[in-house]
């Protein structure tokens, strides 16, 4: 595949990729992960085709689910949904810390309802803050 023309080479691969979709794919889940296309395809198939975490499908720009792996020993975890995926490495893989996110937003999330509750089923309004002279 020796192409002077840088041209003809961007057109040549283009197509190529065309033709061989899942090629790339295969050769990327091999280099980072470890496995092939067709283990990738069978996890897929064993969790029901969603996230590990949350039940989702795939869905936006990402069709696929993200491989879940170890960043420090490249141990593959499962196939997660690429935001929850994206949010456990922000988590820095912190259990507790993910523990206590989810016991803030459960507490958070019973305030509100009471506080609907107690205003006959209305939103609470945002109250503004008071804007400083200087602004």
């Amino acid at each position: 595949m020796p192409f002077k023309d840088r041209n003809k080479r961007n057109e040549y691969l283009r197509q190529w990729r065309k033709d061989n979709p899942n090629s790339p794919l295969n050769g990327m889940l091999k280099h980072f992960y470890g496995m092939t296309l067709p283990e990738f395809n069978k996890r897929v198939e064993e969790q029901g085709g969603v996230c590990a975490i949350s039940g989702m499908a795939p869905s936006g720009k990402r069709t696929r689910l993200s491989v879940d792996h170890r960043h420090k020993t490249g141990f593959n975890r499962g196939l997660l949904h690429q935001d929850i995926n994206f949010a456990i490495g922000l988590f820095q893989e912190n259990p507790e810390w993910l523990r206590k996110a989810a016991d803030y937003i459960e507490y958070w999330r019973s305030r509100e309802r009471r506080a609907t509750a107690r205003m006959g089923g209305e939103t609470q309004a945002r109250q503004k803050l008071p804007v400083s002279e200087d602004e």
